[in-house]
């Protein structure tokens, strides 16, 4: 059994507009740096992101070509909104997303930045502009004299936001983005990610996808494909499993029903796993993603319907069982490792090389390694369990009241405990599969703030 190791991603895999492509390619662009790699899939899908990126890392690049998808080029309205730190930055922006647009007819791109006069600035606007790259406080210039129409924008691009905060601007770009519609997409970039930032991007955003670059270390998703039959997926799985020896892992099929037989045949091997697909109801869609994300299993099975929205910042592996059925959705899946600075790994099942130029869009961009057709020695188990308790804010319960009885009076450490999540009625606790039922045993007797509270192990 043979395993393919894919080369970087090249942006001629994006489904992106032919003009913008072209630009890119006459420029020289061929492979994505680590932050196109990560950002761009997401941004793709219309996610909102929290990005770190330092200067000269491709960031630029990543956020026009996102935004120049979602511009009608047709229509002369203001639909883009660049926010940076400094005039220079500003007019720099504008420069590089005007070399996107050069086979456009008719594309706008202006700057509104200090220092320049407002008058001729707004008789420029005036005139019509589809993307507006400013300075915050220019901005605001235009919003108090009435100058200024937000109702076409579709994406707010926050460019060196912590310098943007140093600078004293965020109450500027909290009046300015409380101007736009909550159905935009954001994107906020930051060389540094202080409580500042984050404080920001959790009132400008909307669930924010989180991208890492961290330390100059380099992350970056290792992609590779494997020549396997329907009838060998199992075998496939196994053999992968235990050739990367991974913590978490997700495995994509295509139907509910793929997803059912996967889940019995590892559940029957003794391995921790689990399903996401449409047949599970909302409630427990939530106890499946906590369960995943707590480390009280470490292999999850899903559909791509069931995975919108699966943001796990410590996934490890992503196999496709299955292939998607068009390249977006291989972005999609792809994008669901290797985040918040670490590296990540897919690894696809194919049945004859026609269905890797369609799905990759290139012809063989793979090198070979090996890999241990008779693999059965994956064994790695779950270091959590999950509880279940009856209680929740209506009750007035806090993660510091859980903590506590459980510490102080049940006798844990608290190292004993994992993620908490409390519901308007229920809560989840993870804790090591060691003290699991010293935690139930207390429970049956003991109280979180002075209230009873029934409890099982999920």
């Amino acid at each position: 059994m043979q395993l393919w190791k894919k080369n970087k991603m090249l942006f001629q895999e994006l489904a992106i507009k032919p003009a913008v492509a072209e630009a890119v390619k006459r420029q020289g662009f061929t492979t994505m740096t680590p932050i196109q790699e990560q950002t761009l899939p997401l941004l793709m899908e219309g996610s909102d992101i929290v990005a770190q990126a330092p200067t000269g890392s491709g960031k630029t690049l990543s956020f026009a070509i996102a935004l120049l998808e979602q511009i009608d080029e047709k229509s002369t309205d203001f639909q883009a909104l660049v926010l940076a730190p400094t005039r220079e930055l500003a007019k720099q922006i504008a420069v590089e997303i005007r070399k996107l647009t050069v086979t456009t007819p008719n594309f706008k791109v202006i700057t509104l930045i200090g220092g320049e006069s407002l008058k001729l600035q707004q008789v420029n606007f005036d005139k019509g502009a589809h993307v507006v790259v400013a300075t915050p406080g220019r901005i605001i210039d235009f919003m108090g004299k009435g100058l200024i129409d937000f109702s076409h924008v579709k994406v707010l691009v926050l460019d060196e936001a912590d310098k943007m905060l140093d600078m004293g601007f965020a109450d500027d770009i909290k009046k300015i983005s409380a101007k736009l519609s909550p159905m935009r997409q954001s994107m906020l970039f930051s060389a540094t990610f202080s409580d500042k930032v984050l404080k920001l991007s959790n009132e400008v955003l909307h669930e924010p996808q989180t991208v890492m670059l961290q330390n100059k270390k380099t992350a970056h998703i290792d992609e590779f494909v494997l020549d396997i039959g329907p009838k060998d997926l199992l075998e496939g799985v196994l053999a992968v499993l235990d050739h990367f020896h991974p913590t978490s892992t997700v495995i994509f099929c295509n139907t509910k029903q793929s997803c059912k037989e996967m889940e019995r045949e590892l559940q029957a091997l003794g391995l921790d796993s689990l399903a996401l697909h449409g047949d599970l109801d909302q409630s427990r869609r939530e106890e499946v993603l906590f369960m995943f994300e707590n480390g009280s299993v470490n292999i999850l099975v899903a559909t791509d319907v069931a995975s919108r929205g699966l943001d796990i910042k410590a996934l490890e592996l992503v196999i496709n069982a299955e292939l998607p059925q068009d390249h977006d959705l291989y972005l999609h899946r792809r994008g669901r490792t290797g985040r918040a600075g670490e590296d990540g790994r897919v690894v696809s099942f194919f049945r004859h090389a026609g269905q890797l130029e369609k799905l990759f869009k290139t012809p063989n961009p793979f090198e070979t390694l090996l890999l241990n057709a008779d693999a059965k020695q994956y064994k790695k188990k779950a270091q959590m369990d999950t509880l279940f308790f009856l209680a929740g804010k209506k009750d007035k319960i806090r993660k510091g009241d859980i903590v506590g009885a459980l510490c102080r009076d049940a006798g844990l450490d608290g190292n004993d405990l994992g993620m908490i999540k409390i519901e308007e009625r229920r809560s989840f606790v993870a804790v090591k599969k060691g003290v699991t039922q010293k935690v139930l045993n207390f429970l049956k007797e003991g109280k979180i703030k002075n209230k009873k509270v029934k409890a099982k192990r999920i």
